[in-house]
């Protein structure tokens, strides 16, 4: 496999030039905030009853439109705890930052 000048696999380093960031112009809390709040991309795509299968993954529209036991399982259960506790604390801490500021 090639590499790139950064050291990145050739296929990979697209994903690294996506990530890259300059630490000196972003807070270590802007970068949790922005983990914490990641994951609501999944959580918040748009679906429709005629878009086809529905979602295995926690999506807000099956959840709260089109509710059925097979979404409702231990894993998107977990899911949606982890995704809640994660952006509350982040939100928390930024908060507490801006307090300080």
């Amino acid at each position: 496999m090639r590499s790139s000048p950064a050291g990145f696999p050739a296929s990979t380093r697209s994903v690294a030039e996506a990530v890259h960031f300059n630490s000196k112009e972003v807070s270590i809390q802007e970068v949790r905030v922005q983990a914490a709040v990641a994951p609501l991309a999944n959580f918040k795509a748009p679906y429709f009853t005629g878009d086809g299968d529905r979602p295995d993954a926690l999506n807000r529209q099956v959840t709260v439109h089109y509710a059925d036991a097979e979404h409702f399982n231990h894993g998107n259960a977990l899911v949606a705890c982890l995704l809640m506790t994660s952006v509350l604390r982040a939100l928390q801490e930024f908060e507490e930052e801006e307090g300080d500021a």
